[in-house]
């Protein structure tokens, strides 16, 4: 999953930026890529897409035609193309940031240019951040709809293959971040985070374990704080992950945020109903990226609507085997046993209640649809 070998990088000269095009769900596949000057394709500027899941594989031609190219319009000076333009955190974080390994160069270019994704064009707060960290200003971008003309062109190479591999060099993209971003005292031992989806759970009702607000009550009697990843910044969620000895966390975009933790701290995945009993290739990937200690819990409780994604999970066996991992983990690093627990605050409880409530009515709603099917 790990490929060591040198990243790629090209220059052309009066490059075609083609026009893009996305179609959803099912059979979905994006376009958007560069071409060189006699309309060949630049293989390197293509996304990897359609692999172990992902619902969007490349649909790019492999030449276009070269008429009428005086009529474009043009971007001269010296650009930089860093793929696709994707502000959904996971994809975000694994995909778009592997194109900015060349950060160091970034003074040098007049345009960063992109490609539009399924995402949207918006920018979230993190994402802004990241620019800032880079040094990326945001009115030197350009989101390439329709064919452009680039007159002097570079290529980073994508360290990311979405669900199948990445480049050594990534870590370098990662290491720059936590060293700019990362805030806050000194490690110390029993830093131990929950990361919570009851908010995102709350806002989409997808993926959604409705009994999550239990297991951050029974976690935070064992000593772990309960974080709200929507919540913070993308400097406190660098810091957060940087210095935690232990994270624990349903499946999920936030646990990429595994690749700003140091070597040999605990990340503990429970499975949910996506990917029931094997690590998704993507949490893996990052795993692997920063050599953590890993460990996790296959699903076991109720299916409610596999659909949806909808389930329970049964606490007491998850308590057992969260407390035996730790114990093991602590033994092993020469941490003390226990830690001390974190008291339920007031919002928290809102949200607990509200999450319950709210998700017992979209269960109620399933359960009269599908009799009503049946009728």
């Amino acid at each position: 999953m790990i490929d060591f070998s040198f990243p790629l990088c090209e220059t052309y000269t009066d490059a075609i930026a083609s026009s893009s095009l996305i179609k959803t769900p099912p059979n979905g596949w994006v376009s958007g890529c560069l071409y060189d000057r006699n309309g060949a394709i630049i293989a390197l500027s293509q996304r990897f897409g359609g692999f172990h899941g992902d619902f969007f594989p490349n649909s790019d031609d492999e030449t276009i035609t070269t008429d009428n190219m005086i009529d474009l319009p043009v971007l001269s000076a010296k650009s930089l193309y860093l793929g696709h333009f994707m502000p959904h955190y996971g994809h975000f974080l694994v995909e778009m940031l592997s194109s900015f390994w060349m950060y160091d160069k970034f003074y040098s270019f007049d345009h960063f240019v992109f490609h539009p994704f399924v995402f949207g064009e918006t920018y979230p707060s993190y994402l802004v951040e990241a620019f800032k960290a880079f040094g990326l200003p945001l009115s030197k971008i350009h989101i390439i709809k329709t064919q452009t003309i680039l007159a002097e062109v570079t290529i980073p190479e994508r360290l990311v293959k979405l669900n199948k591999s990445a480049k050594n060099e990534v870590r370098k993209v990662y290491q720059f971040l936590t060293h700019t971003l990362s805030t806050g005292d000194s490690h110390s031992i029993n830093r131990c985070y929950y990361i919570s989806r009851v908010r995102m759970s709350l806002r989409s009702g997808q993926r959604v374990i409705i009994n999550e607000p239990f297991i951050e009550c029974v976690l935070n009697k064992m000593g772990f704080e309960t974080i709200y990843p929507e919540l913070l910044s993308l400097a406190e969620q660098v810091s957060l992950f940087n210095q935690a000895d232990i994270i624990c966390g349903l499946s999920g975009s936030a646990l990429h945020n595994c690749v700003f933790m140091r070597p040999h701290s605990l990340l503990i995945e429970i499975a949910d109903l996506r990917s029931r009993d094997t690590t998704h290739p993507m949490q893996m990937i990052c795993n692997n990226l920063s050599n953590i200690t890993y460990h996790l819990i296959p699903f076991s409780g109720l299916v409610i609507h596999q659909e949806n994604q909808l389930g329970s999970i049964s606490i007491t066996p998850l308590v057992r085997r969260i407390e035996s991992i730790v114990k093991q983990y602590r033994v092993e690093q020469g941490m003390p046993n226990s830690t001390r627990a974190h008291s339920a605050t007031l919002e928290r409880c809102r949200l607990n209640t509200l999450m319950i409530m709210k998700n017992s009515l979209r269960l109620l709603k399933w359960v009269l649809m599908q009799k009503i099917l049946r009728m």
